[in-house]
């Protein structure tokens, strides 16, 4: 298990140390796609709230990653049209999708939660 905090790291040092752990607890994970969701993730709870804190918990089993950054905002992710040409984004929640194996969002008192799943490779027999 990795967790860490805005208190705790800035973006780019949780990443790095969220990358680390999955690289050396799940061989055969999408390093790529791991740091790309953890990305938009972070990035979405640091723009969509009053705070811009966030809490990051990584945990890993023989069958699968998953991922939980948890923020202050109660609102719900929302998919956008994204137009390539306008820089206004749109495409987080669409590449988040897309890269991970499932996503649900949760909802609680102090904010909500997003948790993604990637299934990892099975591990051949020692």
């Amino acid at each position: 298990m990795f967790e860490t905090d805005s208190a705790l790291h800035a973006v780019p040092e949780a990443r790095w140390q969220a990358v680390a752990f999955v690289s050396d607890t799940c061989p055969g994970a999408d390093l790529v796609a791991v740091q790309l969701v953890l990305g938009e993730l972070i990035s979405n709870a640091v723009r969509h709230t009053a705070a811009g804190t966030w809490h990051l918990l990584l945990r890993a089993d023989e069958t699968a990653l998953t991922m939980t950054v948890t923020d202050s905002s109660s609102r719900l992710p929302q998919p956008r049209q994204a137009d390539p040409f306008d820089g206004l984004g749109g495409f987080g929640l669409h590449i988040v999708e897309r890269l991970c194996d499932s996503s649900v969002v949760t909802v609680h008192e102090n904010g909500k939660a997003v948790t993604v799943s990637w299934m990892l490779p099975r591990r051949p027999a020692a």
